[in-house]
């Protein structure tokens, strides 16, 4: 006879954060209150429950994500201000008049060390402006400011920065709580863990009542659980099948070994923005932001072994390939990459890859690359 369970044996370490979120969403749907009191399973379930609650609070970090809106806007607003006055310098340096174009060659002359002040993080771009703005408060810049009509332009910049950088500060208050508490990366393995212990149970429920026929709606009832919960699984599995993620017949993390004949797939398993990225949009990444990827055997090394591979960008549309700054690769490991995204990209949609020489930690670079492409597609706004 053969009997209903649930997958035990599910590769959830494969499943993507927005992925991983749904299943349990909906498994904890299937597995109402109701039913654990009824198996006698209910701290196991509240336990199961508890878990995924903080997985949602890291996985939506609502605040998290309003701070990093407002901090975009309020950049976005300071620079506007300082191009204004960088444009209006420019034009000045350019009038037929003689005195304003030797305002303008003043003017752009202390313009010039501020030049590529938003090519910086958030932090430096502050203290340049800040710089700026002081040096402007000098009484012997007054007149030109008054003749160019500036004034209240760098009153109206350092009110900017001001207002950044308190909504700047705050978030990154923020970030050191979070950093103190459960990551998704953390607490995951956790929910997985409860989720297994709830799911024996139920097995052992359901066999237990086919084997002594005890009640014919409690196993229908199960039946209906097992078979709606390993549907999910099913339907996740393919999906992850299909893009490349997993192979057709998966272990667990830690149960993946190499044969001579069968060797582990690198594979990119998720593209994300680390810090402010929209939940609802996992693939959506701010440019010039700190951005992951995770994966299966994706460290970066060259062909000499002395330096990291590439990260490339594609433009979806048309367009030259970009390649990420050695620079900008902040951490490099066989399972994950953090680099700071591509600054002055076109905003559109992008294909993303690596390419690298990597064969494991104790041997030397391959003799030819291996290219690692990510399945989906990513846009940078």
């Amino acid at each position: 006879m053969e009997f209903t369970e649930i997958n035990l044996e599910f590769p959830f370490y494969a499943a993507r954060n927005p992925e991983h979120y749904i299943l349990n969403y909906k498994i904890l749907k299937i597995i109402t209150p109701e039913l654990a009191e009824l198996l006698g399973i209910t701290a196991y379930r509240n336990d199961y429950k508890n878990k995924f609650d903080i997985e949602n609070s890291c996985y939506i970090n609502a605040q998290g994500y309003q701070a990093t809106k407002d901090i975009v806007a309020l950049d976005d607003k300071r620079k506007k201000i300082f191009l204004y006055i960088s444009q209006i310098v420019t034009a000045a340096c350019n009038s037929p008049e003689e005195e304003m174009a030797q305002v303008g060659e003043r003017m752009a002359f202390l313009l010039k060390p501020y030049k590529y002040t938003y090519n910086y993080s958030y932090a430096k771009a502050s203290a340049l402006i800040l710089d700026f703005c002081d040096k402007m408060q000098n009484s012997e810049y007054e007149a030109d400011l008054e003749y160019l009509n500036l004034t209240k332009f760098i009153t109206m910049l350092q009110e900017a920065n001001d207002e950044f950088d308190a909504i700047y500060d705050e978030r990154s208050k923020l970030e050191l709580r979070n950093a103190k508490a459960e990551s998704m990366k953390t607490i995951r393995p956790k929910v997985d863990s409860a989720f297994l212990v709830v799911a024996k149970f139920i097995n052992a429920a359901y066999l237990t009542n086919e084997v002594k026929g005890k009640s014919d709606e409690l196993g229908q009832q199960l039946k209906t659980v097992i078979e709606s919960i390993n549907s999910l699984l099913h339907r996740l599995q393919s999906t992850l099948s299909r893009e490349g993620v997993i192979g057709k017949n998966t272990k667990s993390e830690n149960e993946v070994t190499a044969t001579p004949e069968e060797t582990v797939k690198p594979i990119i398993k998720e593209v994300y923005q680390i810090e402010g990225g929209d939940p609802e949009k996992p693939n959506e990444i701010t440019r010039n932001q700190d951005t992951a990827i995770d994966g299966i055997g994706i460290k970066l090394l060259n062909s000499s072994g002395d330096a990291p591979g590439d990260i490339i960008l594609t433009p979806v549309n048309a367009g030259l390939d970009e390649k990420v700054k050695p620079e900008a690769i902040k951490k490099n490991t066989d399972t994950r990459i953090e680099f700071t995204m591509v600054p002055d990209l076109a905003e559109g949609e992008y294909k993303i890859r690596i390419e690298t020489y990597y064969n494991g930690e104790e041997n030397p670079p391959l003799e030819e690359p291996v290219i690692i492409e990510y399945p989906q597609t990513i846009r940078l706004i």
